[in-house]
């Protein structure tokens, strides 16, 4: 099948599970949380030129995370939450392309670490680890009004702060693919730990 936005060789808006498309057969959004994806992130998602969506979480997705793949101008929500992604996360560089993004989620990737930056200041939803990001918005600055450091340091900026600013403590639990027959009883699957909230998320201003 073509990695580009639209495909002559075969029609992926026609039956293919987790991918939305437009009138134009051009993939809009790309839904495979809790589908035991493996493997790095494609660099070809960066092809997607309309993808608005890109939701892999609960999966056992390792690598780098490719600044290319997510640097979408229509890019609105990245959910990479609960995989074994490693390394320094692009901020800067996604932000520059994808610059109406709204929602990160990135918690529980135990490798992944790196700075945010005050492009993110604006955003309606961002999540993350702890212990692996600056500036670190698990101590509150004094004087701060109960509000995370990276929303205090969005107001030094005369900048607002994510409507929900929220960081995880809990360890990534990536599903695997249970053996051959281990669904004859039909058991859900597990749902991963819900993120601990730390610091106080913003609030509409």
């Amino acid at each position: 099948s073509s990695s580009s936005s639209s495909s002559s060789s075969a029609d992926h808006c026609n039956g293919w599970h987790g991918i939305v498309c437009d009138l134009k057969k051009r993939v809009i959004e790309i839904n495979l949380s809790n589908n035991y994806v493996t493997g790095e992130l494609p660099m070809e998602f960066g092809q997607l030129s309309e993808l608005s969506t890109l939701d892999l979480s609960n999966n056992a997705l390792v690598g780098e995370v490719p600044a290319v793949a997510l640097s979408l101008e229509r890019l609105f929500t990245i959910q990479l939450n609960n995989n074994k992604l490693e390394g320094e996360f692009p901020f800067a560089q996604v932000k520059q392309g994808a610059t109406i993004l709204d929602n990160l989620w990135i918690q529980e990737n135990d490798g992944l670490n790196g700075a945010i930056t005050e492009a993110y200041c604006e955003l309606n939803s961002v999540t993350l680890d702890c212990n692996n990001f600056d500036p670190q918005p698990t101590y509150p600055v004094e004087d701060s009004g109960g509000l995370t450091t990276f929303e205090v340091d969005c107001r030094r900026s005369d900048l607002s702060s994510p409507k929900e600013y929220t960081c995880n403590f809990d360890p990534a639990v990536p599903f695997t693919k249970p053996p051959a027959g281990a669904g004859a009883t039909n058991a859900p699957a597990a749902s991963p730990a819900p993120a601990t909230v730390c610091g106080t998320p913003a609030v509409n201003r």
